[in-house]
Order: structure tokens, then C-alpha cells, then sequence
């Protein structure tokens, strides 16, 4: 499966000349200034004034979510200067394509923060296809871990993703609200393995879940559910390393 190597981060260009009228304390120095104005490709950064990469967006849980701040300049990627994502992306791969059995990659930056030079590490995972590889189906509503486009919206909530509610299911007959499914009987539920251990534990005389849930902007819901085990069991749909799906239900806790 092709892959690349991506900061998850929303860029957008500021150009030189606004840098250079910003208040001395937040004004980058004339050094870093000039290498940037340097790094401009060809001469159109004599016509233009040239740009610089102000980070406008981190993708939540991503390898700069912490450490990267909106706001920030990224001058440079591996010690070396860059003015554009294409820059930016070039440095990547020809990180990924020194080491190219690595699935994790160190990746230096040097930013610029209210005009003061910092210098981080990211972890850098190799990014594959965001289509999900492992789906549960739970009393009717379809969860998969979070996928990397909800998490660019903003800071998700630790719970499993709410992809989808089957009609006529429980969930959908008991009115589940929310994006992520957070808690169930007060259990918090990180993630899908989360979530099943906790039909292994439940009692057999449990014949209602209390169910939490919360939506993108942190607004939290409470419902009740009774399951269906006869015609909404628990499922799990898996994809292998080939592309084949295989599905397995999971029994009704005794």
C-alpha cells in the first residue's frame, strides 16, 4: 500500500514584507529573514517579497499535535530551509527513501515563535490510506477508530468514532446522540478493544446500558440502551494485510 511521510499540519504563506513590519519582539531576526528570502525558488522572491510557512492548523493526535503551536513559522526541515509545502514534502521523501525500512521517522524542525528560534523532533509515521481497516458494529451504531479527517476538524475526544447509526437498530430506537461513543455504563471506552472487553464483562442480568457519548464541540449525552442480541448481535469486520475482509460476531455475555 503506498505511503508517505506527513506533519499533518495546514500551512499558509505570510509574506516577508508583513514579517518585517511585525513589533520587534515578535519580528523574526534579519538572519533568518534573509535565509528565507534566499530560499525563495528561482527570482520570484525579489518581484513577490517572498513567503514564509506559517502553520495554520494541527491535526489533533498528529506527530506535531503538542509540539507545534498555530502561528509558528517552520523556517527549516532537517536543517535545511524551506518556503513552501513543496519544500517541505521534498524533505520528507528523501528522508523516507534514506531509510526505507523504517515505519517511523525522526524528522528535525526548526520553527520561529513570536520571533524566537525553537528547534523540536517529531515522530513521523508513515501515512497510509485513511479508509478504516477494522469497523464494529455495537447494538447498531458502526464505530471505527477515529480517522485521520475527523481529527483534522479539532481536538476529538478519546472515544471510538461514531461513523454511522443503523436504522431500526437499538441505537437508533433509543436515540444515541454524538460523534464518539466515550463511556458505557460509566466504563470509559478509549477504543474498539476497550469496548469489547466490556461485553465480556458485563453481567447476564444487565438488561439496559447507560451510554455516553459526545459530539466535536465537547457537548456530552447521556441515553439509555437495551440491547438486541437476537437480531443486532455485536460484530467485527476486519481487513488483512491483503485487502480481504473477514467478520466475526461476538456472543451475547452469559
Amino acid at each position: 500500500m503506498p505511503a508517505v511521510l506527513s506533519l499533518e499540519v495546514k500551512f499558509q504563506a505570510s509574506q516577508l514584507a508583513n514579517l518585517r513590519r511585525l513589533p520587534p519582539k515578535l519580528r523574526p531576526s534579519e538572519a533568518w529573514l534573509n535565509k528565507l528570502a534566499q530560499g525563495q525558488s528561482g527570482t520570484s522572491w525579489r518581484r513577490k517579497g517572498g513567503n514564509a510557512l506559517l502553520v495554520e492548523g494541527i491535526t489533533a493526535q498528529g506527530p506535531c499535535d503538542g509540539l507545534v503551536a498555530e502561528g509558528d513559522l517552520l523556517v527549516a526541515v532537517d536543517g535545511e530551509v524551506v518556503t513552501t509545502v513543496r519544500a517541505v514534502e521534498e524533505k520528507l521523501e528523501a528522508l523516507r527513501t534514506r531509510s526505507s525500512k523504517m515505519q517511523k521517522f525522526q524528522v528535525p524542525l526548526t520553527l520561529l515563535r513570536r520571533g524566537k528560534e525553537l528547534a523540536v523532533t517529531v515522530s513521523v509515521p508513515l501515512l497510509g490510506s485513511d479508509g478504516a481497516r477494522r469497523i464494529l458494529g455495537w447494538h447498531g451504531l458502526i464505530l471505527q477508530d477515529t480517522p485521520r479527517a475527523v481529527r483534522e476538524i479539532g481536538q476529538a475526544p478519546l472515544g471510538a468514532n461514531i461513523s454511522q447509526t443503523m436504522l431500526g437498530s437499538p441505537a437508533e430506537a433509543f436515540g444515541i446522540e454524538g460523534n464518539f461513543l466515550v463511556a458505557v455504563d460509566g466504563r470509559p471506552t478509549p477504543d474498539l478493544d476497550a469496548l469489547l472487553s466490556l461485553g465480556r464483562a458485563a453481567p447476564a442480568e444487565r438488561k439496559h446500558l447507560r451510554i455516553e457519548t459526545a459530539d466535536h464541540t465537547g457537548r456530552r449525552f447521556l441515553k439509555t440502551l437495551e440491547p438486541d442480541w437476537l437480531f443486532w448481535p455485536i460484530f467485527e469486520m476486519l481487513q488483512d494485510d491483503c485487502g480481504a475482509w473477514s467478520y466475526q460476531e461476538h456472543e451475547q455475555p452469559r
